[in-house]
């Protein structure tokens, strides 16, 4: 005796021979669908609302790649002037300067502090926080209050991004960031922007080695 049919043979069955209704049209009437007296219709209906679904992802989709194309945009922008303005400071100082103040007033970042600290000093520091800012690596997330006084002062971000440039054998530029959201800078975020800006200040900085 044949093996009897399951429902996942007849469904296997059926997404392989996709006309089987259009082969079979009598058979619409006999199926056992919640309006059984639009069968036909109810079909249709399940089709349309399946591509209208359908579309609607992709409009999402669209409107997600469209607002991230827009933020990309916008990100090179602010990037492109940040780094005009820093290849036209007058000197180190100003280039600083204008660094914070892009950060701040065209990144929208809410506590940002540049400053130029000695060896003994980024020692001092990195044994206070814990990572070895020497190091030059890029350090983020969430920090204690004793540590995040260490790097802020009176300054209470929520969670922070700090790293430091060698500028010579005596000293170090310090660069640090935070936000009062403690999962803004949880990961990456923020890693990537400042790996750049670093490799962009460390170049125009020589042109202040005396």
């Amino acid at each position: 005796m044949a093996n009897k049919l399951n429902d996942e043979d007849i469904e296997i069955y059926l997404l392989k021979n996709t006309d089987f209704f259009i082969r079979h049209p009598s058979l619409l009437a006999e199926l056992d669908i919640a309006n059984p007296d639009q069968s036909i219709s109810s079909l249709l209906d399940k089709q349309v609302k399946k591509l209208r679904d359908e579309q609607d992802e992709l409009n999402k989709l669209l409107t997600r790649f469209l607002s991230r194309a827009k933020e990309n945009e916008d990100l090179y922008i602010k990037t492109k002037n940040l780094i005009l303005a820093m290849i036209k400071a007058k000197d180190k100082k100003n280039m600083l300067d204008k660094v914070a103040s892009h950060f701040k007033d065209s990144f929208q970042v809410e506590f940002f502090k540049i400053d130029e600290i000695s060896n003994n000093s980024i020692e001092k520091l990195s044994d206070e926080i814990g990572h070895d800012l020497k190091s030059e690596k890029i350090f983020s997330g969430t920090f204690n209050v004793n540590k995040m006084e260490a790097l802020f002062g009176k300054l209470k971000p929520a969670s922070a991004v700090v790293s430091a440039i060698n500028l010579d054998k005596n000293n170090y530029l310090l660069i640090k960031f935070g936000s009062n959201d403690s999962s803004k800078y949880i990961g990456d975020e923020g890693t990537s922007f400042l790996s750049f800006i670093k490799e962009a200040l460390s170049s125009l900085l020589k042109r202040y080695d005396s």
